[in-house]
């Protein structure tokens, strides 16, 4: 699973949830708003382990 592949995963998971949580016309701004968020914080996460790991985990507050 290359960057791009674990990104869209990652962007799908947090689009699904904030469905969940939020009116649809703001689910596309806050996943917009996160994306840059997760870069940031893990950014040194450079193994691709790890990385599907973060993808994989489930989103508190949810049913896995």
């Amino acid at each position: 699973m290359n960057r791009d592949q674990i990104l869209a995963t990652l962007r799908e998971r947090i689009l699904a949830f904030a469905t969940s949580r939020v009116s649809r016309d703001h689910t596309e701004d806050l996943t917009q708003d996160t994306m840059p968020v997760l870069h940031e914080k893990y950014s040194m996460v450079s193994i691709i382990k790890n990385r599907l790991r973060v993808c994989r985990s489930p989103i508190p507050g949810t049913i896995p």
